[in-house]
């Protein structure tokens, strides 16, 4: 490109550009949890039969991400929740994908 573009368009803050703008579309599986509950029927069976129920689970976050954005994560936010930076990439971190497991007994 000429020098002019770089030291015209490019580099001047209030001379809009597109350069930048990318497909931010995506779709997310955000949050995915699975779930058994165990009865008194079926804890008799391994000498827990006094207890009424037990439940255990799983859960996933932010497990898949479909997309074509080049950056660490399409879904951004603006720094601190300043409104003039809004859907802006500012190299903060993804969100993490995370997987918990759940135990809860009846008594």
């Amino acid at each position: 490109k000429p020098l002019g573009y770089y030291a015209v368009g490019f580099y001047n803050g209030l001379d809009p550009s597109d350069y930048f703008v990318f497909d931010g579309s995506y779709a997310k599986l955000k949050e995915l949890s699975v779930h058994y509950t165990f009865m008194s029927d079926q804890l008799g069976r391994i000498g827990l039969g006094k207890v009424p129920s037990i439940r255990l689970g799983l859960i996933g976050r932010n497990l898949i991400t479909i997309t074509d954005y080049t950056g660490l994560d399409p879904e951004v936010s603006g720094l601190f929740g300043d409104p003039f930076q809004v859907k802006m990439d500012w190299f903060q971190y993804p969100q993490f994908r995370t997987f918990s497991a759940i135990v809860e007994i009846t008594f």
